[in-house]
């Protein structure tokens, strides 16, 4: 027997050459940083947002138990000390929402300041070369 493909293939691929255009001629380390610049650059997941959302959403629901529980006329003593760990809840949860939002804004400065830093650095490289 011989030792024949049991199948053929062929492709019949063109490469093309690249169409000619203007570059800018940078240093290979000037075009690493901004490449480690635009690596360091992270949306990540909102969870400042989400989690603040939560607790805002859970201290406006113990706002509203508190509140129209202080409507009915007859309460026993015990649902008295309830009212008052609702307001307690309502309001911890209430900062702590607040303050992830707030967390949530600080870093989105952040994020938009480390992009602007970036669009710096590139607008840097384009002032080193004359206008087209």
């Amino acid at each position: 027997m011989k030792d024949k493909p049991s199948f053929t293939m062929s492709q019949d691929l063109e490469v093309m050459a690249p169409v000619k255009e203007k570059g800018y001629g940078i240093p290979v380390r000037e075009w690493a940083d901004v490449r480690q610049q635009l690596s360091d650059l992270d949306s990540g997941w909102p969870w400042f947002n989400t989690v603040g959302s939560v607790f805002l959403g859970a201290s406006v629901t113990c706002a509203i138990t508190a509140l129209t529980a202080n409507v009915l006329a007859t309460l026993p003593p015990s649902t008295q000390e309830s009212i008052h760990i609702q307001w307690i809840i309502a309001i911890a949860s209430a900062v702590v929402g607040a303050a992830f939002l707030l967390m949530e804004w600080q870093h989105r400065k952040i994020r938009s300041t480390a992009v602007e830093s970036v669009i710096h650095q590139m607008e840097l490289i384009e002032q080193r070369f004359p206008p087209v």
